[in-house]
């Protein structure tokens, strides 16, 4: 198409220049309504695209959950050390009982 036909199919309109949706259609060659309707997606091109934003979103639930475990553990770190403390002061307390010797004689 020339340029002096498309220069002519644009329209100024309150500042603005716009092209009427018909003569666009006529422009690339397709219907009306397909200029209103929207787009479909083409999974066939955006597959790398797709999969990007399915392991974003499996990596936000993956963080939350993530998230969660984290407080859930904070909450039993005061019992976890209670134990841990128990655990070393029975380890001191234990009393070293001197065993009678077999086969030994003074």
């Amino acid at each position: 198409m020339e340029i002096e036909v498309i220069q002519n199919k644009i329209h100024e309109i309150r500042g603005c220049k716009v092209m009427l949706d018909f003569d666009l259609a006529l422009l690339y060659n397709v219907e009306n309504k397909r200029l209103k309707s929207p787009p479909k997606p083409s999974p066939k091109g955006r597959e790398k695209e797709v999969k990007e934003i399915f392991t974003i979103r499996q990596f936000a639930i993956n963080y939350t959950e993530l998230q969660n475990r984290i407080t859930e553990i904070e909450g039993q770190l005061p019992e976890i050390y209670n134990v841990l403390n128990y655990l070393v002061e029975k380890e001191n307390k234990e009393v070293i009982v001197e065993r009678n010797k077999i086969g030994y004689k003074k």
